[in-house]
């Protein structure tokens, strides 16, 4: 009887899949509710006397602010356990933006009430990171940076199938959460249309170069056999709590839902790159040739790296870093008595068998014998170390043709959850070991894993500083803890040495190449051949990077910038306190406070100094 009714459901609503203009947007109708009840809230802040200290006042302010976030994260909000989300996106449409900057500049006017001066040390240091917050928001929908809605790299299409393979499908609910997602992925993807026309119109669009390749993507994921592989494998992977009829109706039910919403909508996205998204784009790469473009590439230089550094400084950090790298590389190539330049050379560690691996078991465990190998070190390294632990594995099958070599996926030490650092096993032959060091520092200990970790058992912090983040702050600390990866001894081998560098030289073209394109004129191909000079990357992976650059302007910066900026703080502290200097207090310093903004990390820093 059940699915009865659910056929005959379809039946007489397949006039509104036809018309997506008709149809109702909960994600919509939630964020107004919940748009509605901030407004409530902040109004009732309003009355002064109902708080005895500006810091009760602020702290209301930031439970409805991070009330607010929550709610309109709901992906995010329902894996942290808030079942009432369940089965919603978040609001991407352009009514939601207007709900978006009015709750933005709202609770700004509302933060500006508060007398800073009377606020404790701490709540200080939460206004300010609000304040950052706000107004970095504020700043991007000015400058219409929200139209900017998809490309090569990034977008809808790719955003919506990431999100889907993230559900951790255990129980009854995770899969009705899962189909009902199916069931409105749709209107996400008619939003997104939406904003491009609106794009269009302010004549605010990406260069042709970072979506010419969004048709053909969309066109490969709605094939029969990508439905099957990308948005019904994880429902065949997990083992869900029914039996073999009613998970073949299950299965049935989502790719009805899959061919009769969301294969539609994603045509039209396709016809509308085709007919008029792509005619309307800028020939130009740079993102200052836009209107008030060069305000715009100011913004994403602060944004990104929560500095006050220009572009010509940064462009000339990037050149100086560039030469001294390579020379390293150089000098190693040299004492092996290779007998070849520097192209010859890279040109033999992609292709000769002895650094590679031949079973993806063999691979997962020299990841493990890295960190285990890394794991005792880190007491002298660290006095504070994370209760979460961490464990290595294999990207998912369904997942490892399109993800990156490794990433990691945090865990919740209050939801019993381990972090993972996830290895790609697939195509073994462009995955060499002398690159695995470098990478298992990054992105398990002591990179990725103990920032995150140690982060979110910062129970004494306001949850809403857990949403905050920094890519020059994150990102600036994986690539540091590269660095210590020498002082652990981790570098034995000259060739993992040489892998490390091949990943630091990487982050340092990145700020020569992204200010080069965004701020000096350069061109596509000039930015490529200087990559190609100075990395062992491949011309395919060069151009892939590249375009990376000219999509997210100023996002590459973050990486190197934030290193420099943390091995700045430490050459300080080492320079001025000689032996008295502590190398635990100055890391634990560094991670203690969760994620920052660099200008507030180096505020807490010169403070830290200054007590000895």
């Amino acid at each position: 009887m059940k699915y009865s009714v659910l056929l005959i459901f379809l039946a007489i609503s397949s006039w509104i899949f036809a018309n997506p203009s008709e149809r109702n947007n909960p994600a919509l109708e939630h964020h107004e509710k919940i748009f509605t009840s901030l407004i409530d809230e902040l109004a009732a802040i309003d009355a002064k006397d109902k708080f005895s200290k500006e810091d009760d006042r602020l702290t209301a302010l930031l439970n409805a602010v991070e009330e607010y976030w929550k709610k309109t994260s709901p992906l995010w909000s329902y894996m942290s356990g808030e079942q009432s989300l369940s089965g919603l996106w978040w609001d991407n449409s352009v009514r939601g933006d207007q709900l978006y900057q009015k709750a933005n500049s709202t609770v700004l006017e509302k933060l500006a009430e508060i007398d800073k001066n009377t606020l404790s040390k701490e709540q200080k240091l939460n206004y300010n990171l609000l304040s950052n917050e706000l107004e970095n928001n504020r700043i991007w929908y000015k400058e219409n940076l929200n139209l900017l809605a998809i490309e090569n790299q990034w977008g809808i299409h790719s955003v919506i199938t990431g999100s889907l393979s993230e559900i951790r499908l255990e129980k009854r609910s995770d899969w009705e959460h899962y189909i009902s997602l199916l069931g409105s992925a749709d209107i996400l993807v008619d939003n997104v249309i939406e904003k491009l026309k609106t794009g269009i119109d302010k004549k605010i669009t990406k260069p042709i170069v970072t979506v010419n390749k969004v048709e053909e993507q969309i066109e490969k994921l709605i094939q029969k056999k990508s439905i099957q592989n990308t948005f019904l494998a994880p429902l065949k992977e997990h083992k869900l709590p029914f039996d073999g009829k009613m998970m073949a109706a299950k299965e049935k039910e989502a790719e009805e839902l899959i061919n009769q919403r969301l294969v539609p909508a994603l045509k039209r996205l396709k016809t509308f790159m085709n007919e008029k998204y792509m005619p309307a784009c800028t020939e130009s790469i740079a993102l200052g040739d836009l209107p008030g473009g060069e305000d715009k590439y100011a913004y994403q230089i602060k944004y990104h790296t929560t500095t006050n550094l220009g572009a010509k400084e940064i462009h000339e950090k990037g050149l100086v870093e560039v030469k001294r790298i390579k020379a390293e590389m150089l000098k190693i190539i040299e004492e092996l008595e290779y007998d070849g330049d520097f192209n010859a050379f890279n040109e033999f560690l992609r292709t000769d068998p002895q650094f590679y691996y031949t079973s993806k078991e063999d691979l997962l465990q020299g990841y493990r014998d890295i960190c285990k190998k890394v794991d005792p070190q880190l007491i002298r390294y660290f006095g504070h170390l994370p209760r979460t632990p961490y464990g290595v594995k294999a990207v998912p099958d369904y997942l490892e043709k399109t993800a990156t070599t490794a990433y990691y996926s945090g865990g919740s030490y209050k939801g019993g959850e381990p972090g993972y650092f996830y290895a790609n096993t697939y195509d073994l032959k462009s995955r060499p070991k002398y690159e695995m060091t470098a990478l298992a520092l990054h992105e398990a200990v002591p990179g990725h894993h103990l920032q995150i970790a140690i982060a979110d058992e910062l129970s004494e912090q306001h949850e809403f500083r857990k949403r905050i983040s920094s890519t020059a702050y994150v990102e600036g600390w994986a690539l540091y803890a590269e660095s210590l990866g020498e002082e652990m001894n981790m570098y034995e081998d000259p060739y993992d040495k040489y892998g490390q560098l091949t990943y630091e030289i990487w982050r340092a073209i990145r700020l020569v190449v992204d200010t080069g394109i965004h701020a000096f004129g350069w061109s596509r191909e000039e930015a490529i051949q200087y990559f190609i000079e100075n990395s062992p990357k491949t011309r395919h992976d060069i151009e892939v990077e590249v375009d990376r650059y000219i999509s997210w302007p100023g996002q590459a910066l973050a990486y190197k910038i934030g290193e420099l900026e943390i091995k700045k703080m430490r050459k300080e502290g080492e320079n001025k306190l000689g032996e008295n200097f502590d190398l635990r207090g100055f890391h634990d310093l560094i991670l203690g406070n969760g994620v920052l903004p660099l200008n507030v990390l180096e505020s807490k820093f010169e403070e830290w100094l200054s007590n000895f």
